[in-house]
């Protein structure tokens, strides 16, 4: 159980750096790339897929949140058998795709980042 607890810890440790790795590809302004302000041309494609893919895993991190809190709602008001079980299960579910996303983020923005430059 420790090692899992080390696992995630290393990797929320981890995100910031990829995260600034994205950050520089979406608006470093060099090249004429910069997505907040819409100058944008052939050679932003690898920043605009960056951009957008940090738009989708930010969405599917917001709804594994949402799953968790509604687990912890059910476990809370679980006073039907089998209702704290279920509630468990949910929590469990949530958790598990909110590290999922967060893996398949590292993965995604390693390859954006290696083709981007």
């Amino acid at each position: 159980m420790y090692r899992i607890h080390a696992g995630i810890i290393g990797i929320v440790l981890l995100l910031p750096g990829k995260i600034a790795a994205q950050d520089s590809l979406i608006s470093d302004g060099a090249g004429g790339c910069d997505f907040t302000s819409g100058q944008v041309h052939a050679d932003c494609i690898p920043g605009y897929i960056a951009y957008l893919i940090q738009i989708l895993f930010g969405f599917t991190g917001g709804i594994c949140l949402i799953v968790i809190l509604v687990g912890g709602f059910q476990y809370a008001l679980g006073t039907v058998a089998g209702g704290k079980d279920k509630a468990m299960a949910t929590i469990r579910y949530g958790i598990i795709g909110m590290i999922l996303s967060a893996l398949s983020y590292v993965i995604v923005n390693f390859i954006v980042t290696a083709i981007g430059g």
